[in-house]
């Protein structure tokens, strides 16, 4: 570092010596224009040695915006002719390329040649950078707030408005110009709502009403349509702490209040209503008699039955402010409050922890009768849940953070710039991981042309919804509809897409088991025939068995009536689900199995049936219905038909791949080669009677189930073996 003694130096040079050192560019110039003297750091920021820079005019020096000379030869004139001091701001291209912002400072001197001028500058690039990037961000905010589906309205401290989004202008029918720095109350309140209004607004400038609390009124579009909006505000504070306005939430409720209102001035539905309602409801005149209670009322506040007979009115209301945590604010009896004509509504707080919602309105059932009714509903869970909701919603930047779908935007070459918390379960993973990613990543194969289509309409400005299969971290596919807009930068130019991603998995799992179900049914018919003749058939010759054997129950006659009853129970079974889809319910696959072969044994004398399965795969959770289990008993009756008395049938079950498969074998003569390939056909039968219907319905059943049954060869060629694979997603959970 370079020190200059500031011995011998007068105080001019002292000065001089000064405005050398300074970090911003200082320059000196006669009344032309040109330099006469300037410091190092004007030096540095032209790119040209000092002894260069003067004697050149200052509309010559490299990085000066040309467009810019009339204006400052202008200002040059004035500051010598007004002899004041001007300040102006300089745009400038520095040696490498960037462009930089100065505030320059111009003040006329006197100079050796005569009058000139003394510029100081002063860099405020960075400034200028922050400005844009917050108009950038706040861009940004208005986009996610225009996705909300309430109104959001702020207001400065004297009611005008000074931001609303798009829900807000679509209910008010206006444009954004219409009511950007209009007086809120005065435009849109009706006349007789506006003191009212005016007086809420102030209370919460005060803070005196938060986010928590609610506020009612109607409003007029610019067509003169009135609605009712259900409001919630809280005041702005900057980072001093003063209050420069309110941000306030609203929720078109006019349909429900209309509709309340209608029914309530039916005379002949009103008391219909209140013993229908589920809740507690109250009628009083204007002379404070109880009209009309129901059964909820009494239940809600634990009135006893003889208070009404013995303390009237009074006695009612005294029991119910006891519960109140603010007894004030139950006004029930009070007759001015009895004679209004508008309704309310508000929030009562209990000592037991529960808040009750109490809505009143003006009743007439004549000209001459006022009647009020009070409506009371328990909101303790409802409304605790909702306020928690909304009150995430305070900062325009937590309201996207906790939307319950995926919120991202991706640029023109499809990375992601931004992700929400609900997108990122959606993948199983964490915003941070998402970031930067191209969504090509996340997308499957097969719908990759769709993304790329859906970029493509993007940037022609398209909006449109579609629905992809995704692939979470742990590699689990998931269906997402997709709702996507272009994405614009504060000029209007498209410079990306912005998504909301919903998971629909459950929905298409769904379906898939709806599906499953009716075509359950249009095979029960089949199924009913097929099994009534077979069982029935067997029934009649264990009858005629014990006809013969009359004169002494010996243990084989009472096994051939153990399984003519069991035989007698699986008809009924099947007969009693006629015409109904039969449930698809989890069960643990090692139980599955064991109950069908402990069935089949039961209900075919003679038959030994085993069964064969890891115990990991045992113990695995499948979701089957009715008709795979029909497929197991007809493979076991078939067997034990086939293989005589002394008929042996294993199950066994094994994973393979993406299968699973079960394989059902016999020890019995087998199918002769010649009828192998016919054995699924429909009609065809090995026995010397009309039917063939079994291993046809069989392969029906699997195949609707996206999987296969085929005869296999068995070791030895004995016996006959039938394979049947089934997808594990349609039945592992």
């Amino acid at each position: 570092m370079e020190v200059h003694s500031m011995d011998g130096l007068d105080p001019e040079g002292i000065q001089r010596l000064i405005v050398e050192l300074a970090p911003d560019p200082i320059l000196l110039l006669d009344r032309k224009g040109n330099v006469l003297w300037c410091n190092k750091a004007t030096s540095d920021s032209v790119g040209l040695p000092v002894e260069k820079i003067v004697g050149m005019n200052y509309a010559d020096l490299p990085g000066f915006n040309p467009s810019d000379l009339p204006d400052h030869r202008k200002i040059l004139e004035e500051v010598l002719t007004e002899e004041s001091i001007k300040t102006v701001e300089v745009c400038w291209v520095a040696p490498d390329g960037r462009t930089l912002f100065a505030e320059s400072r111009l003040a006329p001197v006197v100079t050796e040649q005569g009058k000139g001028v003394l510029i100081a500058g002063r860099n405020i690039t960075k400034q200028r950078e922050s400005e844009k990037a917050l108009r950038e961000e706040s861009r940004k905010l208005k986009q996610y707030l225009d996705v909300a589906g309430v109104i959001l309205v702020a207001f400065d401290p004297s009611g005008v408005v000074t931001m609303i989004n798009r829900r807000g202008l679509y209910l008010l029918e206006v444009s954004e110009e219409e009511v950007l720095g209009k007086n809120w109350v005065n435009i849109h309140i009706p006349p007789e709502w506006r003191e009212r209004v005016d007086e809420r607004m102030r209370q919460v400038l005060a803070g005196r009403y938060s986010s928590d609390d609610i506020f009612e009124n109607p409003i007029i579009t610019t067509t003169g349509k009135r609605l009712i909006i259900r409001w919630r505000a809280n005041r702005l504070q900057d980072t001093q702490g003063s209050v420069t306005g309110l941000l306030a939430s609203g929720e078109d409720v006019t349909s429900l209040v209309e509709s309340l209102q209608k029914t309530l001035e039916k005379e002949a539905l009103l008391k219909a209503t209140i013993e229908a309602t589920t809740d507690a409801i109250l009628i009083l005149d204007s002379e404070q008699n109880v009209l009309l209670t129901n059964d909820n009322l009494w239940e809600m506040w634990d009135i006893p039955r003889t208070m009404k007979d013995k303390e009237g009115v009074t006695g009612i209301l005294s029991h119910i402010q006891a519960y109140l945590e603010d007894p004030e604010t139950c006004s029930l009896a009070k007759k001015e409050f009895l004679e209004r004509e508008d309704t309310t509504r508000d929030y009562l707080r209990l000592k037991d922890g529960r808040i009750i919602h109490r809505y009143t309105a003006p009743l007439r059932l004549d000209e001459d009768r006022k009647l009020r009714i009070f409506n009371f509903r328990d909101v303790t869970e409802i409304l605790k849940a909702r306020l928690r909701a909304e009150a995430s919603e305070r900062r325009y930047r937590e309201l996207v953070e906790n939307l319950p779908v995926g919120v991202a935007i991706a640029d023109e070459d499809e990375r992601i710039q931004l992700a929400n918390q609900a997108l990122a379960k959606i993948l199983d993973t964490n915003k941070e991981s998402l970031l930067n990613q191209k969504l090509t990543k996340f997308i499957v194969q097969k719908d990759l042309g769709l993304l790329h289509a859906q970029t493509s309409a993007r940037q022609k400005g398209v909006v449109s919804s579609y629905e992809v299969d995704m692939m979470t971290k742990s590699g689990e596919p998931r269906t997402v509809q997709i709702y996507a807009a272009p994405d614009k930068d504060e000029e209007g130019n498209i410079v990306g897409s912005l998504g909301i991603f919903m998971d629909v998995s459950e929905a298409k799992k769904a379906e898939i088991i709806a599906r499953q179900q009716r075509d359950e049914i249009d095979l029960y018919s089949s199924l009913l025939r097929h099994d009534l003749r077979n069982d029935i058939g067997l029934l009649l010759n264990y009858i005629e068995t014990i006809d013969m054997t009359l004169n002494g129950i010996d243990d084989e006659t009472k096994e051939f009536l153990d399984s003519s009853k069991a035989i007698a129970n699986r008809m009924n079974l099947l007969i009693t689900s006629l015409g109904k889809p039969q449930d698809v319910k989890k069960h643990r696959l090692g139980d599955f199995i064991t109950a069908i072969s402990e069935e089949a044994t039961q209900a075919n004398k003679g038959l030994n049936a085993r069964v064969v399965i890891s115990p990991d795969l045992a113990d695995r959770q499948v979701m089957v219905g009715g008709l795979l289990t029909l497929v197991f008993q007809n493979l076991y009756r078939n067997a034990s038909q086939h293989a005589g008395t002394d008929a042996e049938v294993v199950l066994s079950v094994e994973e393979s791949g993406d299968n699973l498969v079960f394989t059902v074998s016999d020890n019995g003569p087998g199918v002769p080669a010649e009828e192998r390939d016919k054995v699924f056909r429909k009609g065809f039968s090995t026995k010397d009677e009309s039917g063939g219907l079994g291993l046809y319905l069989c392969k029906e059943i699997v195949e609707r189930l996206d999987g296969t049954i085929e005869l296999v060869d068995t070791p030895e060629a004995i016996g006959a073996s039938f394979r049947i694979t089934l997808p594990s997603a349609n039945l592992l959970t």
